[in-house]
């Protein structure tokens, strides 16, 4: 199934989350100042009641001599960015190493973003600034998505023809979604929204702020702790 031109991946009711499939943006030099092949600015905003989640996702850039900024908010008050750099591929981090700036970097986003761009270092989105890794490291890649879904390896820095980091998955990485069916904005009073409807849900106040309604019916669970001894 397609929520508009994004491929789900999942829905969990359970949590309030959806997954879909999306595509990092990238950047190709064939010299240290010209662009060969790019898709500089990718912009993602996901209507309402849609936010990336905070806490499943993560911003990745990978590439030498690379800074990628992240812009979130429909305002895009929000940005920050990733460097990561390697004098060379020996330089690089090695295979299954943490992200931590050689050849690989990741941030944590903000939450509440329904909206965001990811665009490069350069000064105005549109002219590539100097990049001497062009020769041995010609491509970086910059996206969001699901925490643990990427481990790095240095056969991503390498560009073979055709196969790059995109073609081997870095055209479908899933991300996650918060979501809510409340329209109110909020539950009311007593745990109540109008999008609960249910006499098997309740409404709660998750962090973003909009009432999600829980499946299970109120006062179903509830936990007993009992102590004993060997005499009692």
């Amino acid at each position: 199934p397609y929520w508009g031109p994004a491929q789900l991946a999942g829905i969990s009711l359970e949590a309030g989350e959806l997954s879909i499939f999306i595509s990092a943006s990238y950047i190709c030099y064939n010299s240290s100042n010209t662009t060969e092949t790019s898709g500089e600015s990718w912009f993602c905003n996901m209507a309402a009641p849609f936010m990336f989640s905070p806490t499943q996702n993560v911003f990745t850039v990978i590439g030498c001599n690379t800074l990628a900024f992240l812009n979130g908010g429909l305002d895009a008050s929000y940005r920050t960015g990733c460097i990561s750099t390697c004098d060379s591929m020996d330089a690089a981090a090695q295979d299954g190493d943490d992200c931590t700036g050689l050849g690989c970097c990741q941030t944590p986003i903000l939450k509440n973003l329904g909206a965001i761009l990811v665009d490069w270092n350069d000064t105005n989105f549109n002219t590539p600034v100097d990049n001497p890794a062009w020769n041995y490291i010609p491509c970086s890649y910059a996206f969001v998505a699901q925490k643990d879904w990427y481990q790095f390896r240095r056969q991503d820095l390498i560009r073979n023809g055709t196969e790059s980091f995109l073609t081997r998955g870095g055209e479908r990485m899933p991300v996650v979604l918060d979501w809510a069916i409340s329209s109110n904005g909020s539950c009311g009073e007593a745990g109540i929204a109008p999008a609960c409807v249910s006499a098997h849900s309740y409404c709660v106040n998750p962090y973003k702020g909009m009432g999600i309604c829980a499946i299970a019916p109120r006062g179903t669970w509830a936990i007993h702790t009992s102590w004993t001894d060997a005499q009692h």
